[in-house]
């Protein structure tokens, strides 16, 4: 993101402050979303990673893992890997595992992803009915800054999601969104691969406190929601 369009986007931003800063208490009618963790401790390889999923909602009770990329290191690429789908029905194979380990060569970089199905919900496709579920990476949003102090007086922080290249940008709605519970609005921006997003930096503060945290940003998608992941830091 170059400095100018950055500029553009706090001008934006101020410019529409009091819808943003006024919206506490109203929370976006998003339906059940899936997050994904990983740890990967190891510093040799083979190195081990485990991943972690949790829902949103008790009636997501299926899922599957997309957790490695065509040279066989971490990185999503729109194949589920496990549970393995070799010979699997058209909805695929599903497990209801939450804790996975999976071993890679390679040093571990790049997102995951997991989806999860409540085993009845479907949507038509372009090959016909599949699963409708969320979807939650590990990666692909970066807020902007990362790291504040608690009474910092600026307003806002920037959430910028990257679209998975695997995924259709029309599926997407991102005018319903939200930051760990605190609603996200979306701002223009010119690069197709992306959403950038503005969001109550005082709210989120008051929401998460001091400390470290996960940070998710979850939107409308295909029926269902995705969500992605970064880490900030709050002083």
């Amino acid at each position: 993101m170059t400095r100018t369009l950055l500029r553009v986007c706090l001008v934006f931003a101020l410019l529409i402050a009091p819808s943003v800063s006024g919206s506490s208490g109203w929370t976006p009618p998003l339906p059940p979303a899936v997050h994904l963790s990983v740890g990967c401790p190891g510093s040799a390889p083979p190195f081990r990673c485990t991943f972690v999923a949790s829902t949103t909602s008790p009636l997501v009770i299926f899922f599957r893992y997309d957790l490695m990329n065509r040279s066989g290191s971490l990185g999503g690429d729109g194949l589920w890997d496990f549970p393995n789908q070799a010979g699997a029905p058209r909805t695929g194979r599903w497990s209801t595992l939450t804790t996975v380990d999976w071993w890679y060569d390679l040093p571990p970089s790049g997102p995951a992803c997991a989806q999860g199905w409540n085993g009845l919900s479907t949507r038509r496709s372009p090959t016909g009915l599949v699963p409708l579920g969320p979807v939650g990476c590990t990666g692909f949003l970066s807020v902007i800054p990362h790291h504040w102090w608690r009474g910092s007086p600026d307003r806002f922080v920037l959430g910028k999601l990257e679209i998975p290249p695997w995924l259709d940008r029309a599926d997407f709605n991102p005018r319903v969104a939200e930051l760990e519970g605190v609603p996200a609005v979306v701002l223009p921006y010119p690069d197709p691969a992306l959403f950038l997003f503005l969001v109550d930096r005082a709210e989120l503060t008051a929401k998460l406190g001091v400390g470290t945290h996960p940070v998710h940003l979850t939107l409308l998608w295909a029926g269902a929601t995705f969500t992605g992941l970064d880490t900030v830091r709050i002083d």
